[in-house]
């Protein structure tokens, strides 16, 4: 098959409007032209001369057209992911603009995994607002699966977090902070709580509250229990949510696999306790997740540069460079 024949970049420049970023994201979320041009409100006819005038500039198909409507192909696919980071920045830029107006200086949208924000998220946080306290901030905390995804259409600035498998290499660049271990906790009264010694093989016959399959911090804990020649837990709650899983220890005898900072966040509040045992030999990493060819607000460098002071505070080795994912970076 032959390569294909691209235009120039200066062509592209030129020639590449706004309306083809819209449409494109909007073929994305509706999957047809009639629901694009409505959603756009301008007609199908209009979309559909849009549409070949894109794909005769790059010389590429980019939808398949079929009874259902369109899918789109890996050139499709690749355009999409692309014009969504676009338009992510050009909102950012509005956004910037108006906070500038109001007095505001800056705003920094960023994703976090609920490891890292006991000892290492919230405190930056607060560091960057008692120096710069008119920097709008917002942390959206959730998996790395949900973040990442939302990182490379633009809607982040960045994540504390890690590169879920399957994820996009070829935009994503991962900068460590520091080891994220897994501690096990159970309800404050639980049998195990006055045990000196445990072992996996014990623990793997019980019923446990579990982060959602796929998730950075699950596959370790299934390998901890693969090396060991175990069989995963079959007895499971899973769940993403921190607060589902330490409500449901507190109420039940299942255990509660969690970083070690949430745990011991948790524990030393009294809601659980933690079980003498260590999860694992893998203590994972945590770092900053960033789209590879994306200059950082002003905002967000502040942060990260705060996080990076964190982490050196808790001990944790100096991070370097950002790395592109799918070199040294965690499994």
């Amino acid at each position: 098959m032959s390569l294909p024949q691209l235009p120039p970049e200066w062509k592209l420049r030129r020639q590449l409007r706004m309306s083809h970023l819209l449409l494109l994201q909007a073929l994305e979320e509706h999957g047809s032209l009639r629901r694009a041009a409505e959603a756009l409100s301008v007609t199908q006819p209009a979309t559909t001369k849009l549409l070949a005038q894109l794909e005769a500039l790059l010389g590429l198909e980019l939808f398949e057209r079929g009874a259902r409507g369109l899918r789109p192909t890996e050139y499709g696919r690749i355009m999409i992911r692309h014009a969504q980071a676009a338009l992510g920045e050009i909102s950012a830029a509005r956004e910037s603009l108006a906070l500038s107006a109001l007095g505001v200086q800056g705003k920094v949208a960023i994703g976090a995994v609920v490891g890292s924000i006991p000892r290492l998220t919230a405190p930056a946080v607060a560091d960057l607002l008692r120096r710069h306290p008119r920097v709008a901030i917002s942390v959206l905390a959730e998996t790395s699966a949900t973040l990442v995804p939302m990182l490379a259409r633009g809607e982040l600035d960045f994540v504390v977090g890690q590169i879920p498998s399957g994820s996009d290499t070829d935009l994503l660049a991962f900068e460590p902070l520091g080891p994220e271990p897994i501690d096990v906790v159970v309800r404050p009264d639980h049998p195990l709580g006055a045990a000196r010694r445990l072992t996996l093989r014990r623990l793997a016959e019980l019923a446990w509250i579990l982060p959602p399959p796929a998730s950075p911090l699950r596959i370790r804990i299934d390998a901890a229990f693969r090396s060991a020649g175990l069989d995963v837990p079959v007895r499971v709650v899973e769940s993403a949510s921190t607060l589902l899983a330490v409500t449901v220890a507190r109420e039940t005898d299942m255990l509660a696999a969690l970083s070690r900072d949430v745990a011991r966040h948790y524990a030393g509040a009294g809601f659980v306790r933690l079980l003498p045992f260590r999860l694992g030999d893998d203590a994972g990493t945590l770092g900053l997740v960033t789209r590879r060819r994306s200059r950082p607000t002003p905002a967000a460098a502040l942060l990260a540069e705060s996080l990076r002071t964190r982490a050196g505070q808790l001990g944790h080795a100096a991070p370097g460079a950002p790395v592109p994912a799918g070199r040294d970076r965690p499994a």
